[in-house]
């Protein structure tokens, strides 16, 4: 937007352009605010003479809006009054798997099943274009992947892509994801590691076999390199969370969050008094001091990925926070030499 402004429209059309790539269907903005990136795409393009393009953008855009005002009367209870909306929103543009997924699961909710088959095929088609290495699921999008019907089309969609293109990352990235909506954690991590393998940046992947991770147990180097990958893709934990306090490789970890604290913001050198705040805090550092652990207590096992410093990331890592509650109660108790 602001080369935009600026009149710098090659470059603000090269960075909108990432944007989109990154995440196409923009699926954690909220209402109003989704795929603000075409928008603004629109009006690049327009100032670059290309209108076409820019009234398709707008097209895209609209339909988004559309699609909206129906999950607000969808939520109200009137079913046909929302599908109406989300069949006329397809009108403005029709390749919108998250529009084509709703719709799939309003007509499913109506009984409509055979309607319902058509609108799931053609999202699951259109998936694998629209999902980026952050994807998330639209408002109404998250039980896509449910029943037997949805999870039936999916299979078929998905293999047969695969087959037709097995080089495609996001097509193995949503076979992992069906077969973790079917409860099958073994067969879905073949898929994620084939994801990432032919995308070393695909977060989404990453955080999936992370999922999967905490389930089954995998190999200590393979859990260090999810680890590692998340929170070099995701330094500020934005969009997820790397487990720093189970990695085995010590060393590697100390590097990983180095590398990572370069992205911090720096604090700022003044800030507002707000003395009501500063004595609520003070009250309960008074008393948490007033408490203190006991021998075998509790200690805070660290699973965040914004660890402020090397030093901090280390100091919580689980195996390392637990020697230290247990030499603290020791002292405690008088059982040090």
């Amino acid at each position: 937007m602001l080369l935009h402004q600026a009149g710098k429209q090659e470059e603000a059309e090269k960075v909108a352009r990432q944007a989109i790539a990154i995440d196409p269907s923009d699926g954690e903005q909220g209402k109003g605010d989704r795929m603000r990136v075409y928008a603004v795409l629109a009006d690049i393009r327009a100032a670059r003479g290309d209108q076409k393009e820019a009234e398709f953008l707008r097209g895209v855009v609209q339909a988004i809006r559309l699609s909206e005002r129906a999950d607000d009367f969808h939520a109200a209870g009137l079913l046909s009054r929302g599908v109406r909306m989300y069949q006329d929103s397809l009108n403005h543009f029709a390749d919108a798997y998250c529009i084509q997924s709703r719709l799939a699961v309003q007509l499913t909710a109506l009984g409509q099943h055979e309607l319902a088959a058509k609108h799931y095929e053609k999202a699951f088609e259109l998936m694998p274009d629209s999902f980026g290495r952050v994807e998330s699921h639209c408002f109404g999008c998250e039980t896509t992947f449910s029943g037997t019907q949805a999870q039936s089309v999916a299979e078929r969609v998905f293999t047969t892509l695969a087959a037709k293109n097995p080089n495609k990352p996001q097509i193995h990235y949503l076979l992992g994801y069906l077969r973790q909506q079917q409860e099958r954690g073994q067969d879905a991590l073949p898929h994620f590691r084939r994801a990432v393998q032919l995308d070393k940046d695909y977060l989404n992947a990453w955080d999936h076999l992370g999922q999967l991770g905490r389930e089954d147990r995998l190999p200590a180097a393979e859990r260090d390199d999810i680890v590692f990958n998340i929170l070099r893709l995701d330094p500020l934990g934005r969009h997820t969370s790397a487990n720093l306090g189970t990695v085995s490789d010590l060393q590697r970890l100390w590097t990983a969050v180095e590398t990572a604290a370069k992205f911090q913001v720096k604090a700022p050198t003044a800030l507002l008094p707000l003395p009501a705040s500063r004595e609520e805090v003070e009250k309960q550092e008074r008393a948490a001091k007033s408490q203190p652990d006991r021998l075998f207590g509790s200690y805070t096992s660290y699973s965040g990925s914004s660890a402020a410093s090397p030093g901090q990331a280390l100091a919580q890592h689980q195996l390392l926070a637990a020697i230290g509650g247990l030499m603290g109660g020791a002292a405690e108790f008088g059982f040090e030499e």
